[in-house]
């Protein structure tokens, strides 16, 4: 009963309510996620609707999961650990939290599978929903790949390098490793505030091996195991040339 007055309170952005709900939940590392998520929306200024709005991955994802379908999220954890070289005990140890918390995963799971789409119709008619217009467009919206431009007190210029057009995308929570030349890997959508567009999950920074491979998969019609696995190799790459430089010793 308390799970359920909570995902109510949440569902009606009563957030400060549905924080004091789940802090009463018995203690596990899904309750300690939620929490943690919840503190986040609360800490979120009221009118920010933009922040409001990409917060409302979290609800969706832990609502996915909890159907049959929301399986994805792990075979797509299990996919971009395989690609890294994690290990097998290890991956077996990290699939569940990765499942939920990799920005790469948490798109492909949400946006692909159209579990967002439902997610949104299970909130039709709450007050929180009907603050946020727009975000029954996002699953049509790619994740691409941009290139930073140039970087600004509260906006990045990036360029999409599957259309060549650059776009004003909002500094958001996620985009503080982005500097100018950065290439990154996300979902741009829309909402409220000036730029109109923002990262509605943090921005994958990949190296250029992968951008390409992405820029072939979108214009072959890949599904998003192949992104999965591009993006894990690039980060694979990332942690061997991270720890080659680590042992260097001139």
């Amino acid at each position: 009963m308390l799970r359920l007055a909570a995902r109510a309170a949440e569902d009606a952005g009563d957030f400060p309510g549905a924080l004091r709900l789940v802090s009463g939940l018995p203690d596990g590392r899904s309750s300690r996620l939620w929490r943690s998520e919840l503190e986040m929306a609360v800490a979120l200024d009221a009118e920010d609707l933009a922040g409001v709005a990409c917060w409302l991955v979290h609800p969706a994802v832990r609502w996915a999961r909890e159907r049959p379908t929301g399986a994805v999220f792990e075979r797509h954890a299990a996919q971009i650990l395989k690609t890294m070289g994690v290990g097998a005990d290890y991956r077996l140890h990290r699939t569940a939290a990765v499942a939920c918390t990799d920005p790469v995963v948490v798109d492909a799971g949400l946006f692909d599978t159209g579990l967002f789409g439902d997610y949104l119709l299970s909130l039709a008619g709450s007050p929180l929903l009907e603050r946020l217009s727009g975000v029954e467009l996002w699953p049509a919206q790619f994740s691409l790949v941009w290139q930073v431009v140039a970087v600004g007190a509260r906006e990045l210029v990036m360029c999409d390098l599957w259309t060549g057009r650059d776009v004003r995308v909002q500094r958001r929570l996620g985009t503080d490793a982005l500097v100018r030349g950065t290439i990154a890997y996300g979902r741009v959508v829309q909402v409220a505030g000036d730029p109109e567009l923002a990262f509605v999950l943090p921005a994958e920074r990949v190296d250029q091996r992968c951008a390409t491979r992405l820029l072939r998969a979108r214009r072959q019609g890949s599904g998003p195991e192949e992104r999965l696995r591009a993006v894990g190799h690039s980060r694979r790459r990332a942690m061997s040339f991270a720890s080659a430089a680590a042992e260097y010793r001139p």
